[in-house]
């Protein structure tokens, strides 16, 4: 039997399988979207120090530039992202979520997803990670982020949020990812 949260993340697989694509289309976008993630991890790192401690003890990390969500009872969010192990791009990534419960509004933020395990990357990798409400993502500020803990060898950031959501559910975020060295 699926909890609520296994069934919202399974909606969010269809929902992401149906109308987004994990590789940028061209690439111009391509090239974009790599910078855009690397001006987001030098702006996290400029914020606040304390994120080069997680970029240094993870051995791969997503870096999401835009996440967008919005809705009302129901919300979704989409980003794209890039992957970097040992600092080194290594394929593209989406974000998909779908949450449910007492909520209105819209907003959007950068993601950084640390990855501190073979087996997390694994799961990342080949779409088994899921992150649900057992898994907090925090939103940075110097408190935060030191008292941050990996869980599962995952841990989230949310870089510069905008945007106003209220919002009492449950949800769940999925990720896909494509090696670049399959990508023409």
């Amino acid at each position: 039997m699926f909890s609520p949260v296994k069934l919202l993340v399974i909606a969010a697989c269809a929902l992401a399988a149906i109308g987004c694509q994990t590789v940028p289309d061209t690439p111009q976008e391509q090239t974009t979207l790599r910078q855009q993630a690397d001006y987001t991890l030098e702006k996290a790192r400029k914020q606040n120090a304390d994120v080069d401690a997680y970029v240094t003890s993870s051995i791969a990390y997503a870096v999401f530039p835009t996440v967008g969500k919005g809705g009302l009872v129901f919300a979704a969010g989409y980003g794209k992202g890039i992957l970097y192990e040992n600092g080194a791009m290594t394929g593209y990534c989406d974000a998909t979520q779908l949450s449910v419960g007492a909520l209105i509004g819209g907003q959007s933020c950068s993601e950084l997803v640390f990855i501190q395990t073979p087996e997390a990357l694994e799961r990342f990798k080949s779409g088994n990670l899921a992150l649900d409400a057992e898994v907090s993502a925090i939103a940075m500020d110097q408190k935060a982020i030191r008292e941050a803990r990996y869980q599962d060898g995952v841990a989230v950031i949310f870089v510069d949020p905008m945007g106003l959501m209220a919002e009492a559910s449950a949800g769940g975020q999925k990720f896909r990812y494509v090696p670049s060295d399959s990508v023409q």
